[in-house]
C-alpha cells in the first residue's frame, strides 16, 4: 500500500477544511528540499535521506487574497513509517489511498493536485 499511499492530517479546529497535505513555510538560505525534508521531519516525526524525496512539479496558486506556489514532492516508501504528529498544527492523519483521499474533505484545490499527480 506505500507506493499509492496518501497521507492526509485532520487540520486543527481554525481552519476550515479536515484534511489536507503538510505545509511548509522555506526558512532564509534554505533550498525547496531543505523546506521539505525539515517540515517532514517537524510535521510527521519522519526523517528521509535526501535521496528519497523527488520533485514532481510546482503548481501557482491564485486566491482573493493572496498567492502562492504550492510545490508537490513525493517519496518512494517500501513500508508506511510511524507518523507522529505536531499537537500543536494537526489533531490526527491517516494514510489514505488517493482515490479515499478525494473523498474527504479537503483543503481547496488538493484535490486538484492529488489527481494531477496520481493522473486521475
Amino acid at each position: 500500500m506505500a507506493e499509492k499511499s496518501f497521507y492526509c492530517a485532520a487540520k486543527t479546529a481554525n481552519q476550515k477544511a479536515t484534511h489536507g497535505a503538510y505545509r511548509a513555510a522555506r526558512k532564509k538560505g534554505e533550498t525547496i528540499n531543505e523546506t521539505m525534508l525539515r517540515e517532514l521531519r517537524e510535521e510527521t516525526g519522519y526523517s528521509a535521506r535526501p535521496k528519497e524525496l523527488n520533485y514532481f512539479t510546482k503548481i501557482f496558486v491564485k486566491f482573493p487574497d493572496y498567492d502562492f506556489v504550492y510545490h508537490i514532492f513525493h517519496l518512494q516508501i517500501n513500508v508506511l513509517p510511524e507518523v507522529k504528529i505536531n499537537p500543536g498544527e494537526h489533531k490526527a492523519f491517516t494514510w489514505a489511498s488517493p482515490a479515499d483521499a478525494l473523498k474527504m474533505d479537503l483543503i481547496e484545490d488538493l484535490d486538484n493536485c492529488i489527481k494531477l499527480f496520481y493522473g486521475f
